[in-house]
């Protein structure tokens, strides 16, 4: 993987961690007030911004620049 590929990669993975852990973590906190579990959909879209950043963090540690 070049440098340029990594660095779009990085760019769609931020895309994807912006859209989705804010959303979970309002669905969290919003079922926290009212006493309830956390909904599935907000597990699901936290499970995805945290494989998101893992992968961002990946990509940047193995082929990243300097």
């Amino acid at each position: 993987m070049t440098a340029v590929q990594a660095d779009w990669l990085t760019l769609l993975c931020a895309a994807v961690v912006v859209l989705t852990l804010p959303l979970a973590f309002g669905a969290r906190r919003s079922a926290l007030k009212r006493g309830e579990p956390m909904p599935g959909w907000g597990n699901a879209l936290q499970g995805v911004g945290l494989v998101a950043v893992l992968l961002m963090a990946l990509v940047n540690v193995v082929w990243g620049g300097a």
